[in-house]
């Protein structure tokens, strides 16, 4: 996703131009695993054990609806796939 600012947040995904007064939810966690190194008690080693992102909100979006709805229902039809396949649909 290429994104410049411009009134707001501009966004072209796939040579769909959209742009959005307000978006929300860009924040990612990290959690970490502690390891205590044996014949190291000065420290605590900690390892990166899963990462965890916010759901990506764009509010009051103006430009090429139609061609986004397209690609949110293209989008959609995969994951439905996906989930029907691994069992979970």
């Amino acid at each position: 996703i290429n994104t410049v600012w411009f009134w707001g947040m501009a966004v072209d995904i796939e040579n769909i131009k959209m742009s959005f007064t307000k978006v929300s939810g860009l924040s990612i966690e990290l959690e970490f695993d502690p390891y205590n190194e044996g014949g190291v008690n000065d420290y605590t080693l900690e390892f990166a054990k899963s990462i965890k992102s916010g759901n990506l909100v764009f509010e009051r979006g103006t430009g090429e609806i139609s061609k986004m709805i397209k690609w949110f229902q293209e989008i959609q039809k995969v994951v439905g796939i996906n989930r029907q396949h691994n069992g979970r649909g």
